[in-house]
């Protein structure tokens, strides 16, 4: 597998004198020399010795300072001093904080650990580093990215820090003082750019080649790897896109930071979901979470179109997002913040009985639901409407799954909802509701009218009620009789012999709910009266006697 940075082609002769002559373009008196204050006694040799790395070269500080004579220097002058010709020992950069996925040179790194001129440090999509320079500068290594600390040395004399980092894939976010000795540096240089400071806040990225900077505060001089194209000082507030080949684009306004007040404070849930409110001008968005409001770690993020971010697998805790839109080019706007809490454990169980919208028919609910891991208990509510401002049934310290509670409910909308409890009492967020509204019982059936010919039911209905009804000569309706499906509440059916009987009648709504059977009834239906048609072919008989 090649390494993401071997595939990476750096500029040409072109885009390396673009770099070589950057430092001059920050400006004079700059990181690239320094200016020295001639005291008392000194002489070019005396200086060298102390400030040079080759002493021998005082004959060119003479040259470029055009120094008549290098004995007789004049005190309260001043020698301008090349940085390059400096002595210098290595620097010092130490690790803040690493989070997740992170590697130094291939080791998993660790809080305080010294981070050495050279060094690689890569980090995974849920992974970040934030490291510190002597000076106080810092570097904040955002997810998948790889980063090398190309140059890490210090000024022996000044205690000066020059910095410059080499940013092959991803994202950094830098915070520079102002306050900075003569002759220090801090450059990022990309394949396509390089960008140095004095003293700011900002980002760099290399976004599919293309090296993307942006200020949030003080000022930042970006040149491209072309040779031909002019370097630009990026004022706060503005970005500026390089291209891959090193041509500099024109710096636009960073997009406005989102307005994030409407988030909620509180997420009850283990996938924690927000919905973002849009930014003109956005074609992506970056979201954010870390533990803590400086954000030197991330602990997860996405880069996507919006507005629905959704972050995965974060512990219960006290925790900030952090969004910015991103325009059409890749250059990420202002910050916003939102401080949050998670608190999703111990996760709460699904209902299952009553389910949604569920109808019943009688005063009597049992209420059904699944296990869940990390509870010893539970506590159920349930309130008349969804508000849950007029609770009906409160009942805790629940063991099991199922729960019948004494109190009758009266016809109505009702809501209800449960929660899970740790042996410790600790109690997690409530499940989602479940509406469900109760009916009166099923009216009973008329009496039924019986004639020597029909024995006829009748009974309550409602409008576009359909019906089952049954007939058996057992309670238990093992041996059914008759078995009808009807569009119409009664029924004529010739009329049966001699014994007892049990109906009951189950109705479905126009909206599909089969609600239960009514009450069984029982019909007695006695041996029908003697017929008098014999009687009629005996009184011829009886008139001839």
């Amino acid at each position: 597998m090649v390494d993401a940075v071997a595939r990476r082609s750096w500029p040409g002769l072109a885009g390396r004198f673009v770099i070589m002559l950057f430092g001059y373009l920050v400006g004079a008196a700059s990181a690239e020399e320094i200016l020295y204050t001639v005291k008392p006694g000194d002489t070019l040799i005396g200086i060298a010795k102390v400030q040079l790395s080759d002493p021998g070269r005082w004959a060119e500080l003479k040259s470029i300072n055009r120094v008549p004579n290098d004995r007789r220097l004049k005190p309260g002058s001043t020698l301008r001093i090349p940085v390059d010709w400096m002595r210098q020992v290595p620097g010092r950069a130490l690790i803040v904080r690493a989070d997740g996925e992170v590697t130094v040179d291939g080791r998993a790194p660790s809080a305080g650990d010294a981070v050495a001129q050279g060094s690689l440090i890569k980090t995974g999509a849920r992974g970040s580093l934030t490291m510190r320079l002597a000076d106080g500068a810092q570097v904040i290594v955002q997810p998948a990215t790889t980063v090398r600390l190309e140059a890490l040395r210090t000024l022996e004399v000044t205690g000066a820090e020059r910095a410059r980092l080499r940013l092959d894939q991803g994202r950094i976010e830098n915070a520079v003082s102002p306050k900075r000795k003569p002759g220090a540096l801090f450059e990022v240089q990309t394949p396509a750019a390089v960008a140095g400071v004095r003293g700011t806040r900002y980002r760099v990225a290399d976004v599919d080649g293309a090296a993307v900077t942006e200020v949030l505060e003080g000022s930042v001089k970006v040149a491209g790897a072309s040779a031909v194209a002019q370097p630009v000082d990026l004022k706060s507030g503005f970005g500026v896109r390089v291209t891959a080949q090193g041509a500099v684009e024109t710096p636009v306004a960073l997009l406005p930071a989102p307005a994030l007040g409407a988030l909620p404070a509180l997420q009850e849930r283990p996938l924690v979901r927000f919905r973002l409110p849009q930014v003109a001008g956005a074609a992506r968005y970056r979201a954010q979470v870390s533990s803590d409001a400086t954000f030197q770690s991330v602990l997860q993020e996405t880069l996507g179109p919006g507005p629905d971010v959704r972050f995965s697998g974060l512990p219960d805790g006290e925790y900030v997002l952090r969004v910015r839109a991103v325009d059409a080019s890749g250059i990420e706007g202002q910050d916003a913040t939102h401080a949050f809490r998670l608190k999703a454990r111990p996760e709460p169980p699904f209902p299952s009985a009553p389910a949604d919208k569920a109808k019943i028919r009688g005063q009597e609910v049992q209420f059904r639901w699944t296990a869940s891991a990390d509870a010893a208990s539970y506590v159920l509510q349930v309130a008349a409407g969804a508000d849950f401002k007029r609770t009906v049934v409160e009942a805790g310290d629940l063991t099991g799954l199922i729960y019948a509670p004494t109190h009758r409910f009266d016809p109505g909308k009702y809501t209800w909802r449960i929660a899970s409890v740790r042996k410790d009492g600790d109690r997690g967020p409530w499940s989602d509701t479940a509406s469900f509204e109760v009916f009166p019982p099923p009216a009973v059936p008329e009496p039924p009218a019986l004639d020597d010919k029909a024995l006829t039911l009748r009974w309550p209905a409602e409008p576009g009620q359909r019906f089952l009804f049954q007939m058996a000569r057992d309670p238990a309706f093992s041996q059914l009789h008759v078995e009808e499906r009807l569009d119409v509440s009664t029924i004529t059916l010739p009329r049966p012999g001699a014994g007892s009987y049990f109906v009951r009648v189950q109705a479905t709504d126009p909206d599909g709910f089969v609600g239960p059977f009514t009450s069984t009834q029982r019909i007695d239906v006695p041996e029908p009266p003697p017929s008098a048609l014999p009687l009629l072919f005996l009184i011829p008989f009886l008139l001839l006697l």
